[in-house]
C-alpha cells in the first residue's frame, strides 16, 4: 500500500521501461511551455496577416 493508505503506488505507462527513462514533471512542463509559445507566436503572424498591423 501506499504512504497514504490510498493503494499501490501508481505504475510507469508503457512508453518508459524504468523510472530513470521517464521524464521529470519540470521537463514535461517546460516542453508543454515550449509548445503554447509556439502556438501563440503562429496565433500572431496569422492576426498579422490579416489586419496588416504589426506589433501590439
Amino acid at each position: 500500500m501506499g504512504a497514504a493508505g490510498a493503494g499501490p503506488p501508481p505504475r510507469l505507462g508503457g512508453r518508459f521501461r524504468t523510472p530513470e527513462e521517464a521524464p521529470s514533471l519540470g521537463r514535461i512542463l517546460f516542453q508543454l511551455l515550449q509548445e503554447y509559445a509556439r502556438h501563440v507566436g503562429q496565433l500572431d503572424v496569422a492576426r498579422q496577416l490579416l489586419d496588416g498591423k504589426i506589433g501590439e
